[in-house]
């Protein structure tokens, strides 16, 4: 939320902190520049928003093995919806890797 007046905001946090930050204290950031969900809220610049996911991308890359590199000329092949049934299964590990990746990709 933004305000004119600090006090006002500080007033608003601190009711809805009674209110639900029972269980655990709410998060509050000050200022100009946020940190919420892999992305980075930049309001410096007056009248505009800068929304960045550096950091988020750069977590992505590190995580992934050294083998999982390569380049495509577009991110949807010809053999995109072509199924493989040779293909062998993923093991347990390595399936949720890769969903838990998948995920982060569609969420980027």
């Amino acid at each position: 939320m933004s305000h004119c007046n600090e006090q006002v905001v500080t007033g608003v946090v601190n009711e809805l902190q009674r209110e639900y930050g029972k269980e655990a204290t709410l998060t509050v950031s000050h200022g100009k520049k946020h940190d919420y969900l892999g992305m980075v809220l930049d309001y410096s610049r007056d009248g505009a928003v800068i929304i960045t996911m550096f950091d988020f991308i750069s977590n992505i890359l590190k995580e992934l093995p050294l083998d999982m590199d390569g380049m495509y000329a577009t991110p949807a092949p010809l053999h995109l919806f072509a199924v493989d049934e040779n293909v062998k299964v993923l093991d347990e590990t390595t399936a949720q890797f890769f969903y838990h990746n998948v995920a982060k990709l569609l969420f980027l």
